[in-house]
């Protein structure tokens, strides 16, 4: 798996990559949510 920053009229979009469903559920995917804007903060 790979995150894929994009700067797309002044709004960053992160795109994750990969072979396989990375995400299984929402709870999952809140969560990796939450880490790539505590990252883009830093």
């Amino acid at each position: 798996m790979t995150i894929e920053v994009h700067d797309i009229n002044q709004t960053r979009i992160a795109e994750v990559v990969a072979d396989d469903l990375v995400i299984q559920s929402m709870e999952e995917g809140l969560d990796l949510l939450g880490n790539l804007y505590q990252d883009s903060t830093k």
